[in-house]
């Protein structure tokens, strides 16, 4: 017998060793200096795209990002080449999420986490057939769930973890429920 995998939605994992510290006041004055913006969140800062005011810090961060990226595109078979088109920072105070959304025109999206206490808001994916999926098989019909039969995916959030998702896939966070700030940079990479 061979079970095949289909329509399966990779995701990359892993840790960049970077300065969490140094990254961490950069984004703290960076927010003190400039507005917030509002797209995703409820409640938390985002900052306006940082792409367009390269620096040391951010520099040294993109560059960083080069062979997860290459590796990751790999795995989607692009065959056409990619480059980063967007990057901005995110902080979740305590009560602060993110509401359900996509990454248009973007092929891969990217979040670093530089501060991720302990529940201080998962990274939720949900699966392209949630709505469906639920009337096939109701929670309580099911053992157990994975990546066969679940609707949802969580991802607790990991200081100076990258995780790599292909960006048309429906996500939110859940409600920062810590005490402390959860802090980390977004990015998209789009076709050149």
């Amino acid at each position: 017998m061979n079970i095949v995998e289909i329509f399966a939605v990779p995701n990359l994992v892993e840790e960049l060793n970077y300065d969490l510290k140094r990254l961490t006041k950069h984004v703290k004055d960076y927010a003190k200096k400039n507005k917030s913006q509002k797209r995703s969140t409820l409640g938390g800062y985002q900052s306006d795209n940082l792409y367009y005011k390269p620096g040391p810090i951010i520099n040294k961060f993109v560059n960083q990002l080069a062979n997860p990226v290459k590796m990751f595109s790999a795995q989607l078979r692009l065959k056409q080449p990619i480059q980063l088109s967007n990057l901005w920072f995110n902080i979740n105070k305590p009560g602060d999420s993110n509401m359900m959304h996509t990454h248009p025109q973007a092929i891969i999206s990217g979040i670093y986490y530089i501060q991720a206490p302990k529940n201080s808001g998962d990274l939720v994916f949900q699966s392209p057939a949630a709505e469906l999926m639920s009337s096939y098989l109701p929670i309580s019909y099911a053992n157990s769930f994975d990546r066969y039969n679940c609707s949802a995916w969580s991802v607790a959030p990991k200081a100076g973890v990258l995780l790599l998702f292909p960006s048309w896939i429906r996500h939110y966070v859940k409600i920062n429920e810590s005490k402390q700030e959860r802090i980390l940079i977004s990015f998209n990479y789009s076709f050149q």
